[in-house]
């Protein structure tokens, strides 16, 4: 489990944490899907996000399990360095070696191998045995770029609640100490791992949580966290290490040549 502050909790911890404190008259499924029904509405923000660029970050997410689909999660093709990549978030890899990637239709999926994995940044990186069919790859740079300011619009598409490909929208509302996305949208469980975009089209960073905060109504520590589901936080793409990122793949492809 990556390392998050007793503020954050990620995506796959907080559906364990409503089915352990579901109660008689709501069941868990219940919970989850009503906390799914409320990231529609983003009436409220203001999206100024073309459709090419919409269609361009559609087109490039993804599916990601692991082999013995126990943990599912989202996350974005990428083209670096004259490779394809997947981007998604460490704690939907976890310790695996590799993972596989599913195409929008969920059948013959791609087997993705773990090349960074980064449990403190919560960002991992997977190197596909070959190109994907169905998807179209975003060509991305991991340099730190001018940095997206409060107001910003950006979006993200990924499988939450084992939905088939959503598109989400929402603005950056500011900054943790240690220089992260803090993004007004909403996520959930499924969504860990979904690349977030700038709307001019560019990968600007991971889903990785939400917010959460202390139940107002808890006087002993025994009841769930209290959700703040608008609140998304975002790991900036460049906390990559690119030098440790390519010396992986270089090393990961000789291995496949042997």
């Amino acid at each position: 489990m990556p390392r998050l502050s007793n503020r954050l909790m990620s995506l796959t911890a907080i559906t364990a944490v409503f089915i352990a404190f579901c109660t008689s008259q709501q069941s868990a499924d219940q919970l989850i899907e009503n906390i799914g029904h409320s990231v529609s509405d983003d009436s409220a923000l203001d999206i100024s996000i073309s459709d090419n660029v919409v269609d361009d970050v559609r087109d490039a997410a993804v599916r990601v399990s692991d082999p013995h689909a126990m943990v599912f999660g989202s996350g974005s093709y990428i083209k670096y360095a004259g490779r394809d990549l997947i981007v998604t978030a460490a704690h939907v890899v976890r310790d695996s070696r590799t993972m596989l990637v599913y195409e929008r239709d969920g059948l013959d999926p791609v087997v993705g191998h773990t090349v960074y994995l980064d449990v403190e940044n919560d960002m991992a990186f997977l190197l596909l045995e070959a190109p994907m069919e169905s998807r179209d790859p975003v060509r991305a740079n991991l340099k730190r770029p001018k940095r997206l300011e409060a107001g910003d619009p950006v979006l993200y598409t990924g499988f939450p609640n084992r939905y088939d490909l959503l598109t989400i929208f929402g603005n950056v509302a500011g900054f943790t100490a240690r220089d992260n996305y803090v993004v007004h949208s909403y996520a959930w469980m499924g969504a860990s791992g979904s690349g977030v975009y700038s709307k001019r089209g560019h990968l600007i960073g991971v889903l990785v949580a939400i917010d959460v905060a202390r139940n107002p109504l808890d006087r002993h520590g025994l009841a769930p966290p209290q959700l703040i589901e608008d609140v998304v936080h975002v790991i900036p793409i460049w906390k990559v290490d690119r030098d440790n990122l390519m010396t992986n793949i270089v090393l990961k492809e000789a291995e496949s040549q042997e």
